[in-house]
């Protein structure tokens, strides 16, 4: 609670900010009708120039950073709209005439609706295997007592350690031999593990 009252004061920029909120006691049940957030702790809601111009630097470092992960996508989505010709002779200037040529080659020659449904197949199944173990497993965790919980917890966390290069080798040969290697139900049981 006393964090969320504190990032109010910090969100609070130039005036005394007019929102309230209900002040509940340590008990739980609510001790007071609404009052003015400007009350909080008795803190003061004004920024210093220092606050508002840590404010603005922070701003100016997440545009920048913004900018600089958003432009490779731009820039891709631009030169994919070129022809070969265009591409090569000015790879920043944006399209003449934009085409879809590439998209067409790609769905046509390289097959990547292929590619997207197994990965939609896998994924999918793979985040629903994942979501089913870990709910039951960490209700079991979390309400059932019995006995060896402590271990199997404390195994169940060992197992994160490992790196996946470890286990790819045993992986494969356990999986060879049971004839899940190149099926959908082999990749999807090693990324939900």
């Amino acid at each position: 609670e006393i964090f969320f009252r504190e990032l109010a004061v910090w969100l609070c920029v130039g005036t005394v900010c007019t929102t309230y909120y209900r002040h509940y006691d340590l008990d739980g049940g609510a001790a007071s009708d609404l009052r003015p957030s400007e009350q909080m702790g008795g803190l003061s809601m004004r920024k210093t120039w220092r606050q508002k111009l840590s404010v603005c630097l922070l701003v100016l470092i997440l545009v920048s950073l913004a900018v600089i992960f958003i432009y490779p996508l731009v820039f891709l989505l631009i030169n994919s709209l070129k022809d070969k010709i265009s591409y090569y002779a000015d790879p920043l200037a944006l399209p003449q005439t934009p085409s879809i040529q590439n998209y067409l080659l790609l769905f046509r020659k390289f097959g990547i609706l292929k590619y997207i449904k197994n990965t939609l197949i896998i994924s999918v199944f793979s985040i629903l295997l994942t979501l089913v173990c870990s709910v039951l497993a960490s209700y079991a965790f979390a309400k059932l007592r019995f006995r060896g919980k402590t271990p199997a917890y404390l195994l169940i966390i060992a197992t994160m350690f490992f790196p996946a290069q470890v286990t790819m080798i045993p992986l494969y040969v356990m999986f060879s031999k049971l004839h899940l290697v190149n099926t959908y139900l082999g990749v999807i049981l090693v990324t939900a593990a």
